[in-house]
């Protein structure tokens, strides 16, 4: 497992991923699987029910999103699922791998 420091590191990853996605689903997987993000070089707060810590997680999903006011409403909508056509072909099947 590699540690990633820093968000433009991340970005590179996040590059390599989806040029794998593109061509197979496993590989994608797989290279998602070998990093994570070393936040605790980011010098997050401690207490999680803090003010702090929620405006340092809403800034850290800022900074790696590029989305500066998140609604989950908005970002988070996938327009392309389609009921029939999950339950005609539903995951995992439907990655055809």
């Amino acid at each position: 497992m590699r540690f990633l420091r820093h968000i433009d590191e991340l970005e590179a990853e996040l590059q390599v991923a989806e040029s794998l996605r593109q061509q197979n689903y496993d590989n994608f997987i797989k290279h998602l699987a070998g990093f994570r993000m070393d936040v605790e070089v980011l010098n997050p707060p401690t207490d999680p029910y803090s003010e702090e810590y929620r405006y340092f997680q809403k800034r850290l999903y800022s900074d790696i999103s590029g989305i500066a006011n998140y609604d989950p409403f908005v970002h988070e909508a996938d327009n392309t699922v389609r009921l029939d056509a999950s339950l005609r072909d539903p995951y995992p099947f439907v990655t055809k791998d």
